[in-house]
């Protein structure tokens, strides 16, 4: 009789046990449940640049669509490299200033299509003075792997071709299959170099932006959108 009361009080006390576990596991869950529902997942940043080696990170978001189910095409695409001009116009040099160190082309003969320009470019900062610069490429084969040649618009004009890295493409084939490589803002100060589109663009040409907004790729998002520089920094 001893012994079956015994097993009773056991097995009862091993009931509770589980009983109080299963309780214990519920609790303990739901705690847990609501500690990572209470997360702000957009406050976190996963890093410091949007980028890794250059490229926009790995993301699955929606790209801009035209309305029939295929991504649309930017209007302004690098869809492959094209020689420029060998011919160069001539340079207009104002001789003012305090750092003038060419009179005339002439003067310039450290490189190819050398050009006496003011101190800030063809036509601009009459003032600071003058100097040579000269034509850096006449193909994308003349500047380092990956970078594009940047043509003057012709033959006429007195500005450089120029190779222009900082970017992440130079034709369409470096975004990969169906990608397309565009010029970043080039009327902003921190624009002016190749960037590929994304399929988390938000936007993919000025037209998509409100006025005076340029559409332009920022690389500590990782993609392109409607925004723009801002001030310059003193002395940019």
């Amino acid at each position: 009789m001893k012994v079956a009361w015994a097993l009773v009080m056991l097995v009862g006390c091993a009931e509770q046990d589980a009983v109080g576990t299963r309780a214990d596991a519920s609790v303990s869950g739901a705690s847990s449940d609501v500690s990572v529902a209470s997360i702000d997942v957009s406050s976190v940043d996963a890093s410091a640049d949007g980028t890794v080696d250059g490229t926009a990170p790995e993301a699955s978001c929606p790209g801009m669509d035209g309305g029939s189910g295929d991504a649309r095409v930017p209007a302004n695409h690098r869809a492959a490299s094209s020689a420029c001009p060998t011919q160069r116009g001539p340079g207009a040099a104002v001789e003012d200033g305090p750092f003038v160190t060419c009179d005339a082309d002439v003067d310039c003969t450290m490189g190819a299509n050398g050009r006496c320009v003011d101190n800030c470019g063809v036509g601009g900062c009459p003032g600071l003075g003058t100097s040579c610069d000269y034509d850096h490429c006449f193909s994308d084969s003349d500047c380092e792997a990956g970078v594009p040649c940047i043509c003057r618009p012709s033959a006429d004009s007195g500005a450089q071709n120029l190779c222009i890295g900082g970017g992440n493409c130079a034709v369409d084939s470096d975004c990969g299959p169906g990608g397309y490589c565009s010029l970043n803002a080039p009327t902003q100060w921190c624009g002016g170099r190749y960037f590929c589109h994304t399929p988390c663009d938000e936007c993919l040409d000025d037209s998509d932006c409100p006025t005076d907004v340029p559409c332009m790729y920022f690389a500590s998002v990782g993609y392109w959108s409607c925004k723009s520089c801002g001030p310059p920094p003193p002395g940019q």
